[in-house]
């Protein structure tokens, strides 16, 4: 599929994209910033931090978010403390159905 596109929402189409399955797309990271520079518009975003779980220098983060660009996401990040800074080395999320009221 590499050259072809791949649609990723509301008839966008990232000519660098590439299908890698059924759930998932890679996309350049460049590609990725130019698409939420200019196309995501978000309104009044609500978002709680749900859960935080640490143990030693390895810790995870869960983060709820509503009305972000007319969708509720659920936010998994996975963090790590070296030299003293914790930095997120992964992130992975659930886009929910509709938006809560």
């Amino acid at each position: 599929m590499r050259g072809r596109g791949v649609s990723l929402r509301q008839g966008r189409t990232v000519a660098e994209a590439r299908k890698i399955d059924r759930y998932r797309v890679e996309v350049p990271v460049q590609a990725l910033f130019n698409g939420i520079g200019n196309d995501f518009k978000p309104s009044t975003p609500n978002s709680a931090i749900v859960t935080v779980d640490i143990v030693g220098t390895v810790a995870s983060a869960r983060v709820d978010s509503d009305n972000l660009d007319g969708f509720r996401f659920s936010d998994f990040f996975h963090l790590l403390e070296a030299d003293g800074e914790w930095q997120i080395v992964a992130k992975t999320f659930h886009t929910h159905s509709t938006t809560t009221n």
